[in-house]
């Protein structure tokens, strides 16, 4: 898969909307779905931001606003797609994983990202319609997964 390709697909999305599950023994309160608005800014030819707004509501309970920026990065060697999140401004980001082409025609992460006890990965497929961004989380007090469709 070209990732020029993925880029070019991630500056167009306009909207997202996601999905998460936990299968865990304990409430996480990750259970629950969001939408939103995704202004993308080009900073140059390799590199995206995200910037997310919209309403997260957790299962049973009422809507939140939520609002939150990714920097996706093609690397100078074009083989991995880098995600960070920018929680802390753009001079300290947060990595969470980098996403490699994989034989099947979509993309996996390239090694699990460990964050203290738990183990993030992320698969991404891209149809005619969306971007499919699935992550899962796995840990000792958590099993989760999201799935966002951007568009």
């Amino acid at each position: 898969m070209d990732l020029n390709y993925v880029l070019s697909r991630l500056s167009s999305i306009t909207v997202l909307a996601f999905k998460a599950r936990s299968q865990s023994k304990i409430n996480t309160g990750w259970d629950g779905q969001g939408e939103g608005t995704v202004r993308v800014e080009r900073v140059n030819s390799q590199t995206l931001i995200f910037h997310e707004r919209g309403a997260w509501t957790p299962t049973g309970k009422s809507s939140l606003g939520f609002s939150n920026s990714y920097r996706w990065s093609w690397d100078s060697h074009g083989d991995t797609l880098r995600l960070e999140h920018l929680r802390f401004g753009e001079n300290q980001p947060v990595y969470l994983f980098e996403l490699k082409a994989a034989p099947e025609g979509f993309l996996n992460s390239k090694h699990p990202h460990l964050c203290q006890d738990d183990c993030y990965t992320a698969r991404m497929e891209l149809s005619d319609a969306e971007i499919l961004l699935t992550w899962s989380v796995a840990g000792p007090e958590k099993n989760e997964t999201i799935e966002y469709r951007y568009r």
